[in-house]
C-alpha cells in the first residue's frame, strides 16, 4: 500500500508511515473500499474481545474462544 500511495503522490516512500483507525464497521457490512487506502478484515481476537459501544478491547467474554475484528482502516 505505501508503495502505491508513493507513487500516486509523487513523494518518497521512507518519508511514509502507517495510520490505522478500527472502524465502527463489521466485515460483511462493506459494500465498497475507502477513497484513499484499503480496509483490513479478517482478523480475528483470541483471548479478549472488542466493544463495539467504546470502540475499545475488553476481558474475553465466558465460552468465546476467539471473535471477529470490525474492518480497519
Amino acid at each position: 500500500m505505501l508503495q502505491e500511495y508513493a507513487r500516486k503522490k509523487l513523494e518518497p516512500i521512507d518519508t511514509l508511515t502507517f495510520r490505522t483507525n478500527v472502524l465502527k464497521l463489521k466485515p460483511e457490512n462493506v459494500k465498497t473500499g475507502p477513497e484513499e487506502g484499503l480496509y483490513i478484515h479478517g482478523l480475528f481476537i483470541v483471548g479478549g474481545s472488542w466493544n463495539w459501544i467504546t470502540s475499545l478491547m475488553k476481558e474475553q467474554d465466558p465460552k468465546e474462544l476467539s471473535l471477529s475484528m470490525p474492518c480497519i482502516w
